[in-house]
């Protein structure tokens, strides 16, 4: 008995701040949750708690999260979806979050009511997550508490409101806790390839980073250019034992890890990647979703239409002559990769306007009318992550100057907000578009935090093997 009770408190003092940190964190998402702490309706959609999963998706109609949930409907009879009214929702979104309710679909027959199932699912991850992520972090109290303090300020922002309530059944939710899970486990240097997965899962349930993983490829593949030729150059001069082992650390710390992250990503998502999304439409086999698609077609478009208040036709509004060409010749008649193009063009050659054209959408979108109720400490959390989001833009600086030398999860970090300034750069703007790249920021912050960690341990042991070497 005394034996277990030491071991109870050794337990109780190893993760005093984890346990604190989880009854705080799930009592700020249960408010979040249910918009107070008496539990009465579904989120915006004002539903009852219990509702049916065929209440929901007529709840939200024919948008995200009812067509998803409608193809999940179909699934969970174990039919295919019809060719004429249902391939469209496949062809524009990835299937990952349909395949995960499938299973809900049928536990809620008998079981909890499917609102309940999602939302225990996602705080779930979400928990295991922030928790992992803070044990990361145990060297230093300092970075600790204040990576606990950003992970609370997020928590009660309106990113975890639409997460937890208004975007439940969204894919956001899912699809970024799989990410900062994938993101933590890579901070420990175990297995790469399920990191991989993991992220590999987030993109079958949203696609968005997929340009952050296209990245990833891209600088997968300058470092193996860089290995390689430093093979060569080894070739051609006299070799010595020390430069040979210092490529092969190199390559084990820098490059193996990248290798099987992209493997790991790719067995989960290969499937439908190559083979079973052509099935369903006829559009990039490459690719895992044709959502981004359009945008190409919108940024030339003279009427903004439903979208007019997201700006999707900044290009238009920059650049009123070539706008003018396009509409002559007709958009759709013109490749996407050419409206593309021409877009890029027009920012080249008038940066200026660009900016003054859509910085104010993205600080409507950012902090504006995303932020309803208590202005005051919304206005505080908003502040707070414009800094965190300034922050992670230096060290993203920092880390393409070092990109030699910086681990897999810098470079994982690096990948995935190059891709979210990249997507956020020619589509329109929604707040939640913004919601991963205050997330991926904050990641950022504490990846540097643990990189300082190491550096730290690496500084002590070295004056330690030179203290001991005084000593002989």
């Amino acid at each position: 008995m005394d034996i277990m009770l030491r071991d109870a408190e050794s337990l109780y003092k190893k993760y005093k701040s984890n346990f604190y940190f989880s009854i705080l964190w799930i009592l700020i998402v249960y408010r979040q949750a249910f918009g107070g702490w008496i539990p009465r309706t579904q989120g915006i959609t004002g539903l009852p708690l219990d509702a049916s999963p065929e209440q929901i998706r007529k709840a939200w109609g024919n948008g995200d999260a009812g067509s998803l949930l409608d193809a999940a409907l179909t699934w969970s009879k174990l039919k295919d979806l019809d060719p004429i009214t249902q391939f469209w929702i496949v062809h524009l979104w990835t299937p990952g979050m349909p395949l995960i309710e499938v299973p809900f679909i049928w536990l809620s027959r008998f079981a909890l009511p499917f609102f309940f199932l999602i939302l225990i699912a996602t705080i779930s991850i979400w928990l295991f997550s922030w928790n992992k992520l803070i044990n990361n972090l145990k060297e230093s109290k300092i970075a600790k508490y204040f990576i606990i303090t950003a992970i609370l300020l997020w928590t009660s922002s309106w990113d975890a409101q639409y997460i937890f309530r208004d975007g439940l059944f969204y894919t956001e939710g899912i699809s970024l806790g799989l990410l900062t899970l994938s993101f933590t486990l890579s901070m420990h240097q175990k297995s790469y390839i399920v990191c991989g997965a993991l992220f590999g899962f987030s993109l079958l349930v949203r696609h968005v980073n997929d340009t952050g993983l296209s990245i990833l490829i891209l600088i997968f593949a300058l470092l193996a250019l860089n290995y390689f030729l430093k093979i060569l150059k080894l070739e051609t001069k006299r070799k010595k034992k020390s430069d040979i082992r210092n490529l092969q650390n190199w390559k084990r710390i820098h490059l193996l890890p990248i290798f099987k992250f992209i493997l790991g990503s790719f067995l989960v998502t290969g499937i439908w990647r190559f083979f079973l999304s052509p099935r369903h439409y006829q559009g990039w086999f490459y690719t895992l979703s044709t959502a981004s698609a359009g945008a190409p077609l919108g940024i030339w478009s003279k009427q903004g239409g439903y979208w007019a208040d997201y700006d999707p036709n900044w290009a238009c509004a920059i650049n009123f002559v070539k706008c003018n060409e396009i509409a002559d010749i007709g958009v759709e008649n013109i490749p996407r990769a050419t409206l593309l193009k021409e877009a890029m063009f027009s920012v080249l050659g008038n940066p200026f306007g660009y900016f003054k054209h859509r910085l104010p959408y993205l600080w409507r979108h950012w902090a504006g009318d995303a932020y309803p109720g208590n202005w005051t400490i919304q206005r505080v959390i908003t502040y707070f992550f414009i800094v965190i989001v300034i922050l992670a833009l230096a060290a993203l600086v920092i880390n393409i100057i070092n990109i030699m030398k910086c681990n897999f999860s810098t470079l994982f970090l690096s990948a995935l907000m190059l891709g979210q300034i990249a997507n956020l750069g020619v589509i329109h703007f929604e707040s939640r578009y913004f919601i991963p790249l205050r997330l991926i920021a904050l990641l950022i912050l504490v990846d540097f935090f643990k990189g300082r960690q190491n550096l730290n341990f690496i500084i002590a042991n070295l004056k330690k093997d030179t203290k001991l070497k005084k000593i002989k």
